[in-house]
């Protein structure tokens, strides 16, 4: 399902959802959601707020996370290879 505004029904990072979750900030509800990029990295789109007409259900394609575990792969054997 990706992220979808139920204001206008557009969709955003269809096919790149790997997690949602519930925490509360600030007093209010807000979900977290991790999205891959095109890269295999992760980047966190927090979902919330009195306006905010978002929401969002997990969708990733076997391609993006197979795209996300290389780019982890990569960047732990940076890791070990800078120690």
């Amino acid at each position: 399902m990706a992220i979808r505004n139920n204001a206008t029904n557009e969709v955003e990072y269809e096919g790149r959802v790997l997690a949602v979750r519930g925490i509360t900030r600030m007093d209010m509800f807000w979900d977290e959601v991790e999205v891959i990029l095109d890269d295999g990295s992760l980047e966190t789109v927090r979902l919330g707020g009195p306006s905010d007409q978002r929401f969002a259900k997990v969708d990733a394609t076997d391609e993006f996370i197979e795209k996300h575990n290389a780019y982890v792969n990569q960047r732990e054997a940076q890791r070990k290879g800078a120690a």
